[in-house]
């Protein structure tokens, strides 16, 4: 049976074959100083997980507090009893402190958390023993990460979420990144990159947005129609009063379309106003042109509707290319909202770690000679710039 072995500090990572003969048997060791190795998936019929190797702050998850005194070192590999009757998919390491993944997508914590990589809301150091981490808003965990003292998890849902030493300050509030892999996270540190690292505006509603998802634009449980450009959309009033204060607004006894059964809508488009509607009932945005997204923006700031600001934003971003940041810059630098400033910076950055290609676009090559240039001298600037958040884009 393969196993991985996370070998800690600046040595190398080892894929072995292992069995239970003794213990460990055919199993390839790196040379040098290592600080523990655990093997993450079973090596018997029982789905047993074994640690050993250096245990000074309790990274073996072995439980015991004398171990760490009297032997600071455990040359046997010795079972891991915390886990006894569950099924170990994924061990990670980092320098001291290890997250572990079962199969039903519940992950478990041990070892230092001084930076509190493992527990948010726990003061204490050592973590002897597997502890089971409860992370707000996530049922089910589908992949763990761990880079020397930061712990990363992705929810079932695609999200990812990280804790720990970042950015040498310790995290005590769990954040969602915007990054899905370690390089996208350092090209961010490195290169200027737009990536943040945000609150995540998502709740308990959204779990209850798939069960919606059914009930929008069914005319046979609706009972409020809007028409917009000769088309019909149909919708509830009391989940639209629920999930806008817009709506609720709206609705109150004493306003006039509380009672209409009918609103025509006549200053938006269907297929914006149709996916504002749609993302009161599933969370979701399903458009791709830039122009929809900046008039769906531009129409939940008009009703306060947060979330979809955000949501917005973080679309857009996912959807800037080479081929198109200019076109999204042109359109964007039209607009007077106040999420203006954020989206012209974000499109700069992406300009700066792709400028080669950028400028050889069709989009740029139609600039006018002066914005052309101030793109040439931004770049210019970025490049011999070494001062973190210099005025470049002042």
């Amino acid at each position: 049976m393969n196993c991985t072995m996370s070998v800690l500090g600046r040595h190398r990572i080892t894929i072995g074959t292992c069995n239970m003969l003794g213990i460990l048997h055919n199993m390839n060791f790196p040379r040098g100083h290592f600080s523990h190795i655990l093997i993450d998936k079973a090596v018997t019929d029982n789905y047993k997980t074994y640690s050993w190797g250096i245990n000074k702050c309790g990274e073996l998850g072995l439980g015991n507090p004398q171990i760490l005194g009297k032997l600071p070192f455990i040359v046997e590999p010795r079972e891991i009893v915390a886990f006894t009757g569950k099924t170990i998919v994924k061990v990670a390491c980092g320098i001291d402190h290890t997250l572990a993944l079962t199969d039903k997508g519940k992950v478990y914590g041990w070892g230092s958390n001084t930076y509190r990589q493992l527990n948010l809301n726990n003061r204490v150091d050592l973590i002897l023993s597997p502890t089971k981490l409860n992370i707000d808003n996530v049922k089910k965990v589908s992949d763990i990460a761990v880079i020397d003292y930061k712990s990363f998890v992705k929810s079932s849902v695609g999200h990812i979420y990280t804790w720990g030493f970042i950015f040498n300050v310790p995290i005590k509030n769990l954040v969602v990144c915007e990054c899905t892999n370690a390089f996208d996270i350092c090209n961010s540190m490195i290169a200027h990159s737009p990536m943040s690292v945000a609150c995540e505006f998502i709740n308990e509603e959204f779990h209850i947005l798939n069960d919606l998802e059914t009930a929008f634009n069914d005319q046979s449980t609706s009972d409020l129609t809007i028409v917009i450009e000769k088309q019909t959309i149909y919708v509830h009033k009391a989940i639209l009063k629920i999930r806008s204060i817009y709506f609720e607004n709206m609705f109150r006894t004493n306003c006039i379309e509380s009672k209409q059964s009918i609103i025509e809508i006549h200053y938006y488009r269907y297929v914006v106003y149709k996916t504002f509607l749609e993302y009161l009932y599933t969370g979701k945005i399903n458009l791709s042109f830039f122009e929809d997204l900046l008039d769906l923006l531009q129409l939940a700031d008009e009703v306060c509707l947060k979330n979809l600001q955000i949501n917005c934003i973080e679309t857009i971003k996912k959807t800037i290319t080479v081929s198109n940041v200019i076109h999204l810059f042109n359109l964007v630098n039209k607009m007077v909202e106040h999420y203006r400033k954020e989206l012209i910076k974000y499109c700069f950055n992406f300009y700066f770690k792709n400028m080669t290609k950028v400028i050889r676009t069709e989009g740029f090559q139609q600039l006018d000679a002066a914005t052309k240039a101030m793109f040439i001298d931004k770049g210019r600037n970025f490049f011999s710039s070494r001062i973190n958040r210099s005025s470049y884009l002042k």
